[in-house]
């Protein structure tokens, strides 16, 4: 179910990958990279749900009570996507709030690139975090730098 969650997730098709990961997560209530993939599945279908937001956090929650169960590297992808997420929901509601936690997921993703220039996950959510925190800046001179780095990632 993980594996054909993962496709799923891959080939955007979201609710069939949250539903998948759901059946691997009955299985295995500790499987850390279930919670996370499904937390990016819902993160990805969020737009107009406001509960979204809540699970998402949720499984992120769960991922990272379980990540004593992962390799470092996706423990700290898990981390990345926790304060990816975070500043996007604060940046949600409040225009400008959320850019600290947006650049210090940018931070963690450029770490991980700069680890493991081929991993294509690290540099989508570094691409992501630089996007986002574009468009809550509050420092316009950083704008055009951040939208530009986000196209290179």
């Amino acid at each position: 179910a993980y594996l054909e969650g993962v496709r799923a997730l891959n080939a955007w098709r979201l609710a069939r990958a949250d539903s998948l990961l759901g059946v691997a997560i009955r299985a295995d209530s500790g499987f850390a990279l279930a919670y996370y993939r499904r937390a990016l599945a819902r993160g990805y279908q969020s737009s107009g749900d406001p509960t979204a937001g809540a699970r998402t956090a949720r499984d992120l929650d769960l991922a990272l009570r379980h990540a004593d169960r992962l390799a470092p590297r996706e423990r700290a992808m898990v981390e990345a996507y926790r304060e990816l997420h975070a500043g996007l929901d604060a940046a949600m509601g409040v225009g400008f709030a959320g850019t600290d936690r947006l650049a210090e997921a940018e931070r963690r993703y450029a770490a991980l690139v700069a680890r493991d220039s081929t991993w294509t996950d690290a540099w989508y959510g570094l691409a992501d975090a630089r996007f986002h925190r574009a468009g809550v800046t509050r420092d316009w001179r950083q704008v055009q730098g951040l939208f530009n780095g986000a196209l290179r990632a």
